[in-house]
Formats: C-alpha cells, sequence, structure tokens
C-alpha cells in the first residue's frame, strides 16, 4: 500500500498523487470543493491475488465540478496485447461490488495512464 496525501484549497484546486503513487493522480480545479480539503491517493496493489490492484480516492464525497482522476497500469504485471481489455471500475460498498466507470475515458498508451471526470470520491481499479 502506497499513500499521498495534500490540502487542496477551494480557490486554488490542485493535484495529489503523481509518481509516488505509481502515477495514479487526481487534478482538482479552482473551486472544486468548498473549502480546503485534504486529500489522500491510496494505491492498493497484491501481486499474490491475481494482480488486485485498486485506489482509494478520499474523502469520500461530491465536487462542485468534476475533477480529473488518472489512473495508471504501469506498475501492473499486464501484457500489452491485454491492456485493450482494461477498463475502469468504481465500488461504493468497500470492493463488494464494481461498476464501470460511466465517463469517457482517455487511453495514452506511451504513458500507461487512462484519464476521466468524476463527481465524487470513492474506490477505483482495473479490470478485464
Amino acid at each position: 500500500e502506497v499513500t499521498a496525501g495534500k490540502l487542496i484549497t477551494a480557490a486554488k484546486g490542485g493535484v495529489v498523487g503523481g509518481a509516488n503513487t505509481f502515477n495514479n493522480k487526481v487534478v482538482f480545479p479552482p473551486g472544486a470543493v468548498d473549502k480546503d480539503t485534504y486529500v489522500t491517493v491510496t494505491v492498493n496493489y497484491d501481486k499474490k491475488i491475481n494482480n488486485l490492484a485498486y485506489i482509494e480516492f478520499l474523502p469520500s464525497g461530491s465536487f462542485n465540478k468534476p475533477v480529473e482522476v488518472t489512473l495508471s497500469w504501469d506498475f501492473l504485471d499486464v501484457d500489452i496485447s491485454s491492456v485493450a481489455d482494461l477498463k475502469a471500475y468504481f465500488s461504493q460498498d468497500g470492493g463488494d461490488y464494481w461498476f464501470p466507470v460511466e465517463s469517457s475515458i482517455d487511453v495514452n498508451y506511451d504513458t500507461k495512464t487512462a484519464k476521466f471526470l468524476i463527481d465524487h470520491f470513492t474506490r477505483y481499479g482495473w479490470g478485464i
């Protein structure tokens, strides 16, 4: 488990995560939160359990404006031929049920990342 945290200001927004969270991050535009908020990005990864990986963004809650999430598969042991089958999912119940992210996803095969917009925090992960 790897966690990064940062105070996001209501006036300026900011970025949490990046290189220290295997290139998983979230970008807040100004005005996305009502008040200054401490945000964390936690990467949970277990090679022993079928390369299980999920990213948890906290605190839970909704935003005034969409925030941009970047998920990276660079640290996963994924064959390049199966990357096209990777999809982003979210869970709101601690991981018992996973649902596809309904936002359009911008995939960058060079950086091995996918970006999408969300209006709330929960647990996000990859699946095939």
